[in-house]
């Protein structure tokens, strides 16, 4: 669902303001270092904007300004690098990159290990596991990260009892079974690349469109009310927490989830696009 990329796809956005390499490998592809070190640093920036932006933002609650500034990492990074340039996930999908995405994966990861060095180098330990490690997402999985201590599980909610209201999704306290973390991140994220996929001609009018969409449907997504895990999109602040814990034990499913919600949306949008070409 990346913009930014060549004119010969015909689902391609509108270009994004720096373009980083996206034909055959070089070494100027050390460019994708950049665009995760910026995301994870943006995402990293959450405590600071909601404690300085309150006072400004009276009537709204932290939970509120924090999911704008959300809005803004998100906008800020599709409309930058475009949606593969920062996100793991989107990378995979990119069939029509070829073996070469593969290579750039690769240094999707390197960014995020490179940040943390560069923050234990520059600021200190102490700093970094406070500000950095202890501030990123942390997934309680049923018998994985939980220690065996939760008291519960959370509730499964079918999407359309949750819009309905007719089911509540319990979080605090309770664990996610394993199953869950992946079939949850499917099920709610699955529109949204599938929606940037059909989408595109109408979004690559205007550069500032694709951004939009993006935001706004990652903000929906993370809202669903049957939404058990808040939804992820992107692993790379869970593979950045995983490496400065050395705790890697769920990650498997991190990347499960978020690499098979963009693979079932390639599957669906191809097939709806086939479909309405025999019309």
């Amino acid at each position: 669902f990346s913009p930014g990329t060549e004119d010969k796809h015909p689902r391609s956005l509108a270009m994004p303001v720096v373009a980083i390499p996206r034909k055959g490998l070089g070494l100027s592809d050390i460019l994708w270092l950049l665009p995760t070190m910026v995301h994870l640093s943006l995402v990293l920036s959450r405590p600071l904007f909601v404690e300085h932006a309150g006072p400004y933002l009276s009537g709204w609650s932290p939970v509120a300004i924090n999911h704008a500034w959300g809005f803004i990492v998100q906008f800020t990074s599709v409309g930058l690098w475009g949606g593969d340039g920062f996100n793991f996930a989107g990378l995979a999908a990119r069939f029509e990159l070829g073996p070469s995405r593969f290579v750039r994966m690769l240094i999707q990861l390197g960014a995020a290990v490179l940040l943390a060095h560069t923050a234990y180098l520059v600021m200190g330990e102490a700093w970094a596991n406070k500000n950095i490690r202890d501030a990123l997402p942390h997934v309680k999985v049923c018998g994985i990260s939980d220690g065996g201590k939760s008291a519960c599980e959370v509730n499964y909610c079918d999407i359309l009892d949750g819009i309905a209201g007719t089911c509540q999704v319990k979080k605090a306290g309770c664990c996610i079974p394993p199953r869950l973390v992946v079939l949850d991140e499917i099920r709610h994220v699955v529109w949204f690349p599938l929606t940037m996929r059909l989408l595109a001609p109408i979004l690559g009018a205007n550069a500032l469109l694709g951004p939009l969409a993006a935001s706004v449907f990652q903000l929906a997504v993370r809202l669903f009310p049957s939404c058990i895990t808040g939804s992820w999109v992107n692993p790379s602040p869970h593979f950045l927490r995983a490496y400065m814990t050395g705790d890697f034990s769920y990650l498997h499913l991190i990347y499960m989830g978020t690499v098979g919600a963009q693979m079932v949306a390639l599957v669906l949008a191809t097939l709806i696009k086939y479909l309405f070409s025999l019309v």
